[in-house]
């Protein structure tokens, strides 16, 4: 006879699996396949917290420069990851158990390639460390291999069995789509097209700063007083040094002097109005600026803007400006635009 309690763990994540058979493996006390199954609805709760890590840091990720910092990549490796987890719950022990197989050796391919070559796989986010990816698939796959013998078990015949494999084939498309589909619409939220900045260096002295179009930048940018746009790039080291010394470098700012930092990759900038860093933080105001169909502006990395009452008076750019932080007065230097 079913245990109840039994019946209430199992059936919620596994709703269109047969009771009978349910019934008859736990009579039996077939606790390889059961454990099996758990497996299972564990290797679909990973993959479904992974595609909501992406989905939900989905600004960090495009402004990383990392393997899946382009929107057409990230929406197809949240949908397909979702896709996975319905396949790998609902599937036959069989199917299920290949598919498994098959994407997780390919995660690992590609986790292996990223840990190579020391780029950023945004496997679990933005803040993903280097080597965890590949360790997780490699695990998974060692226990898939494990429990191949748990999977290969014959099922009981069923008269409905290629109707059912339909049915939960389309959900799995269904729900992928839909999660692809949310990326892009989020990412849609994050992104505000502008119009293209036409210069940028010295000669944006005596003009607007050009991201003033975006409306999302005007919005952290005040309209009297000053403030200092720090543009660095995930790649550059000195973009970095800024970066490391920004805090001790800013002795003596005044309190009133507004600071926005962009990290700026090609394609995608991100906007970060209260930290200085070349990659995005993942704060809840960060917000990106792209333009489509056109040639990205060239950026000289670091560059430092002075901007007073919302028009540019000094500008710093490359060594010039990873050295300017270190002198005495450096702001004062930059907004009267003196750091030869």
């Amino acid at each position: 006879m079913l245990n109840r309690l039994d019946y209430l763990l199992i059936c919620p994540f596994s709703p269109l699996v047969n009771v009978r058979i349910l019934q008859e493996k736990l009579a039996r006390r077939d606790c390889s396949e059961m454990l099996f199954i758990c497996f299972r609805i564990g290797l679909s709760i990973l993959l479904a917290l992974t595609a909501a890590f992406k989905l939900f840091d989905t600004a960090t990720i495009l402004g990383s420069g990392g393997l899946l910092a382009s929107p057409l990549r990230l929406s197809v490796a949240v949908g397909f990851e979702v896709f996975a987890a319905v396949v790998i719950s609902l599937a036959p022990p069989r199917v299920g158990h290949r598919f498994a197989l098959l994407v997780f050796s390919s995660l690992a391919c590609i986790a292996a390639w990223a840990w190579w070559t020391q780029t950023d796989c945004g496997c679990f986010g933005s803040r993903t460390p280097i080597g965890v990816p590949l360790f997780v698939d490699v695990v998974a796959i060692a226990l898939l291999l494990a429990c191949s013998h748990s999977a290969s078990k014959r099922e009981l015949s069923e008269k409905s069995a290629i109707r059912l494999r339909l049915f939960w084939l389309s959900m799995a498309a269904l729900v992928g789509m839909l999660a692809s589909g949310a990326t892009l619409w989020r990412m849609e939220q994050l992104t505000h097209e502008v119009e293209m900045p036409a210069w940028f260096g010295d000669n944006m002295i005596g003009n607007q700063f050009p991201l003033l179009h975006d409306e999302k930048f005007a919005a952290v940018m005040p309209a009297t007083g000053d403030a200092i746009v720090v543009m660095l790039r995930p790649d550059c080291e000195h973009c970095h040094e800024v970066a490391a010394g920004w805090g001790s470098s800013g002795i003596g700012r005044p309190d009133t002097l507004q600071v926005v930092s962009i990290s700026v990759v090609d394609g995608r900038w991100t906007v970060m109005p209260n930290d200085v860093s070349p990659t995005p933080m993942g704060a809840d105001d960060e917000f990106l600026i792209s333009w489509e169909d056109k040639e990205d502006p060239f950026v000289s990395a670091p560059t430092l803007v002075a901007i007073h009452d919302r028009v540019v008076v000094g500008v710093a750019t490359g060594n010039m400006a990873s050295e300017l932080i270190h002198e005495d007065e450096w702001i004062q230097k930059l907004f009267e635009n003196d750091v030869d």
